[in-house]
């Protein structure tokens, strides 16, 4: 997976982190270290952030040259979702929408996480998009609360870390091990520095990220 994403929830909110390199999804070659990862999403109803890492843009085959852009198709899909079955609509219209990219073999490709408030409640939900040996397809890997631990949804070696106390602790730890897998020689694709979000019920807000991350892919 080529980035680094942490998050926990607690009661007061959620703090997520990832690095800020993008490789080339046809060359692997560094495309920037200064990209932004995480998202904000908001209606009257739901306030959110979601990531993904891996593959995150790729080409249509079987002579399609269809342009899938995962976080593009993502803010598609959240402005006509129905909330009340997050789950099981994201999921059923992402899977028409990546349907299109033809694979020959079977692999892990991207991973997401979504972590939001629903009418006052805390959900986090994450998906994960494989490779079938026909298509792309996605599934729901977990869907409920926050545990108030901070997960690794993909980075560097596995940590064992302090059950943080509240979102500032979260922010320190998930910085500090954010940093470390960016600063370890063999993970060549974790890269740039870290940038650091929390969300409330107050919304969505940086802890600490650099005024010059960019988002190269339209939405």
């Amino acid at each position: 997976m080529s980035t680094a994403i942490v998050y926990c929830g607690l009661s007061d909110g959620f703090v997520i982190g990832s690095d800020s390199l993008v490789l080339n999804y046809q060359t692997g070659a560094i495309q920037t270290d200064k990209e932004r990862k995480i998202f904000a999403f908001e209606n009257p109803s739901i306030s959110g952030i979601f990531a993904w890492s891996g593959t995150t843009i790729a080409i249509g085959s079987g002579g399609r040259g269809v342009l899938i852009s995962l976080i593009r198709e993502t803010y598609k899909i959240l402005a006509v979702i129905n909330f009340q079955d997050f789950a099981n609509d994201f999921n059923a219209r992402l899977n028409d929408r990546i349907s299109i990219l033809e694979v020959n073999r079977t692999r892990d490709i991207a991973r997401g996480i979504f972590l939001y408030y629903w009418m006052g409640i805390q959900i986090e939900c994450r998906i994960t998009i494989f490779a079938n040996g026909r298509t792309w397809e996605s599934k729901i890997d977990f869907f409920g609360p926050p545990t108030g631990k901070v997960v690794i949804m993909c980075g560097g070696d596995p940590d064992e870390f302090d059950d943080p106390h509240s979102l500032g602790f979260g922010k320190n730890i998930i910085e500090a091990y954010i940093q470390a897998s960016i600063d370890d020689p063999k993970y060549k694709c974790i890269g740039g520095k870290p940038q650091i979000g929390k969300l409330t019920t107050e919304g969505f807000s940086w802890l600490t990220v650099d005024p010059y991350l960019s988002f190269t892919t339209e939405i």
